[in-house]
């Protein structure tokens, strides 16, 4: 279902009004929902049963490190070379940041949400973004903590092969979109881009 940040309806076809499909921790649900089995299961709630709108964290987070692989659409060269390499074993050249293939690699492309506008976070009014927020939480600390996993075995790889592949990030556009979670970039468990650009650069 849709929602508007200003109390229009999804049909309303006022341009300045925010739409948004269900976003309750919908992750973090996938990760730890009850219903196993049929098509698309993990997206459907069992209301009423085990299935809750923010899923426990832990158990989201015991899902997500019980995956051979994880990959972020924020990250996603970088997450596909990851699983070339967990798959063979091997890194292709196009994944070095040192490398002339790596030009390759650079025109992959992520899917993107064409249907309708993507909105600056920034131009959006206080509340929408608490609102967000508030039904986000549970899947934002999923991000962090998928953020930080992926990077760890990127370092990983990067120790086994030789080849750069941390350098090839864009550290400050990874900053300035994922600043809006708690803890990512501020406080005592913050990932410290500075020092990790300046190991890997």
């Amino acid at each position: 279902g849709g929602g508007s940040g200003d109390g229009g309806s999804a049909g309303s076809g006022d341009p300045s009004a925010v739409h948004v499909i269900s976003i309750e921790n919908t992750q973090s649900h996938a990760l730890t929902c009850s219903k196993a089995r049929g098509s698309a299961g993990q997206h459907f709630r069992v209301l009423g049963g085990p299935d809750a709108l923010a899923p426990p964290l832990r158990e989201a987070l015991s899902a997500l490190h019980r995956l051979e692989w994880v990959g972020l659409t924020d990250l996603f060269e970088q997450s596909l070379c990851l699983l070339h390499y967990q798959a063979n074993g091997t890194l292709p050249k196009s994944c070095d940041c040192d490398s002339a293939e790596r030009i390759d690699r650079a025109r992959l492309g992520a899917w993107r949400e064409t249907r309708s506008e993507k909105r600056d976070p920034r131009l959006l009014p206080a509340e929408v973004l608490a609102m967000i927020d508030a039904q986000t939480a549970v899947d934002a600390s999923l991000f962090a903590a998928a953020l930080r996993l992926l990077l760890g075995r990127l370092r990983t790889v990067e120790q086994r092969t030789g080849m750069r592949v941390l350098a090839c990030i864009d550290w400050e556009h990874l900053r300035r979109t994922t600043d809006y979670i708690p803890g990512l970039w501020k406080g005592p468990e913050a990932l410290l881009a500075d020092e990790l650009a300046s190991q890997v650069g």
